[in-house]
């Protein structure tokens, strides 16, 4: 007979359960979802004994009952050591802490290196998602979750019930282009795979699944090894899928790498190809790392010791752009890529005059192209450098006031006041409110850093992301990585997760629009959130994200 018992509170996705704080949001018992997509919500539990008797763990297992049950998985949400939680923020209340300490994050599977047990005083979480079928009936589906002992002289158990109701009203397809950059050297290294050996193509496979199924679906491609985060005169493993041959002075090039990666890509639902940068981050002024077969040998010819204004680059270009274009025209996917020039260039530090040269350097080539910059000086538009100007969150209302067919939007550690972000340190809200804004303002696209940056600073060091996750005390924790590599899998987080709801509310938003006009829309979010939103105002805390996710459900439902 069990000498103890579970208090469980189920709350939303919008929740993170601590260990020693009971959850502060309102428990749930409700919700709804269009057909086609995933829900999420939790249940929280813990330990509590009966009158003088005292174990300190208790292993569980769990079940599910629904006619949604083959549809439902359950997972553990684990915490990790955070030791850099955010930059202090001045006047900014938005975060949980400031301090160090255990934060929940990735989502495990429950198995036998993950058992699911209850501690005294301790609270712990099970994720429950549920992937709504698109040809789902209408109608509201009781989802029974039971815990039970699993010592045989212990006879617990206790259920939470959760009752989702299915509008009859499909999610349209994602519109909404999304890049989260991904970083095929970190998947070598923590997987311990060659560069492009069957193994690395394998697990690169599996990194663009989970991508694709939590909304990525533009991927960063290799054309050379990318030019990101990497100290002055150092270098990142070789990730190139264009090969290059230099014999009697003469290029030439092989897109087989590319063709298989492209190839991957389309069978897994990317929809979109952002090449590579083709010069040096903040300010275009050196060449990527780039190796050629010159008459048979191996030779890094371009990098950091390799200015862009180089006549040797020029040549290179000249002659690989071209080919590099023909071969993107005869695969059919020209209309879906991007070019790169540098990342994050700065007025401030001069960088307008080497972007400018960079930019006209490839022009002749990326005619009919769209070039895609994170930067957030309009002057790199004004000139007519970039047609897509990515600009970061907090450095939108320049942006806003220009004509700008395609808005997009940016974040990454730099935006740590006022602003949406993913921090574990914020709450939940903060992160999925982007999606909210994104439709207020008529954005088309976002752009993030770190899908799978499993390195420190500069690249400087591989980490563990299970006892790392601020990149070795450089950013604040959870902004150079989503997943977490366990074994030859690849585990989400709940910032991820998180993430697509907000898509799936822009999604249903623009859905909505369609039929009631986007000032319907606009009323109703504004209403519920209690004031305007803006990309530096909002709510940080607080559940009111369902509420109106809720009311929109219900104009749907409205109009079958």
């Amino acid at each position: 007979m069990a000498n103890y018992q579970l208090k469980l509170k189920q709350v939303s996705s919008l929740e993170k359960v601590f260990f020693d704080k009971e959850p502060t949001l309102d428990a749930i018992r409700c919700g709804s979802a269009l057909k086609g997509e995933e829900y999420s919500y939790q249940i929280a539990f813990t330990k509590v004994f009966k009158a003088d008797w005292w174990t300190a763990r208790s292993d569980l297992k769990v079940s599910v009952n629904s006619e949604l049950a083959p549809y439902i998985t359950l997972r553990k949400v684990r915490n990790v050591p955070v030791e850099l939680a955010a930059f202090p923020p001045k006047n900014d209340t938005g975060y949980y802490s400031l301090e160090s300490g255990m934060y929940p994050d990735p989502l495990m599977p429950i198995d036998e290196n993950n058992p699911l047990y209850a501690v005294c005083h301790k609270w712990h979480a099970v994720w429950v998602s549920v992937r709504v079928p698109e040809d789902c009936k209408p109608g509201v589906y009781p989802i029974e979750v039971t815990f039970e002992g699993t010592d045989p002289e212990d006879d617990y158990k206790t259920s939470a019930v959760f009752n989702l109701e299915v509008i009859d009203m499909k999610l349209p397809k994602q519109e909404l282009i999304f890049t989260q950059w991904f970083h095929c050297d970190c998947i070598a290294d923590l997987h311990g795979a060659e560069i492009f050996s069957e193994k690395h193509w394998e697990m690169i496979e599996k990194y663009i699944r989970v991508a694709v199924d939590n909304g990525i679906n533009m991927l960063l491609t290799p054309l050379f090894t990318p030019p990101l985060d990497t100290a002055y005169l150092a270098e990142r493993k070789t990730v190139q899928l264009v090969d290059c041959f230099s014999d009697n002075g003469k290029y030439s090039f092989k897109f087989d790498k590319l063709d298989r990666w492209i190839d991957i890509c389309l069978k897994n639902g990317v929809q979109y190809f952002e090449m590579s940068h083709l010069f040096t981050q903040w300010g275009a002024v050196h060449t990527p790392k780039i190796v050629v077969i010159a008459d048979g040998k191996e030779e890094k010819r371009f990098g950091w010791h390799m200015e862009a204004k180089t006549p040797e680059y020029k040549e290179f270009i000249d002659a690989m752009m071209p080919e590099l274009v023909a071969f993107l025209k005869a695969k059919g996917v020209q209309d879906r890529v991007y070019f790169h020039v540098s990342d994050e260039p700065f007025l401030s530090l001069g960088h307008l005059e080497s972007y400018k040269y960079a930019q006209e350097l490839i022009a002749p080539y990326t005619k009919g192209f769209k070039m895609l910059d994170a930067l957030s000086d309009i002057d790199f538009y004004k000139e007519g450098l970039v047609n897509t100007p990515v600009p970061a969150s907090d450095r939108m209302d320049k942006f806003l006031e220009e004509d700008i067919e395609n808005r997009w939007v940016y974040y990454c550690s730099a935006q740590a006041k006022d602003v949406s972000n993913r921090f574990l340190s914020q709450p939940s809200a903060r992160n999925r409110i982007m999606g909210t804004q994104m439709f207020k303002f008529d954005c088309v696209g976002f752009l993030h850093w770190g899908f799978n940056y499993f390195y420190s600073i500069l690249s400087k060091g591989i980490i563990n992301p299970f006892e790392t996750v601020d990149s070795g005390g450089a950013f604040p924790a959870g902004d150079a990585f989503s997943v977490y590599p366990y074994g030859d899998e690849v585990v989400e987080s709940i910032r991820l997760k998180v993430f697509k709801d907000g898509i799936q509310d822009y999604t249903a938003m623009h859905l909505l629009a369609s039929y009631k006009g986007k000032d319907f829309v606009v009323n109703i979010i504004e209403e519920e959130a209690g004031q305007e939103i803006r990309f530096d105002s909002f709510p940080y805390f607080g559940d009111y994200i369902l509420r109106y996710r809720e009311r929109i459900n219900q104009e749907l439902k409205k109009l079958v």
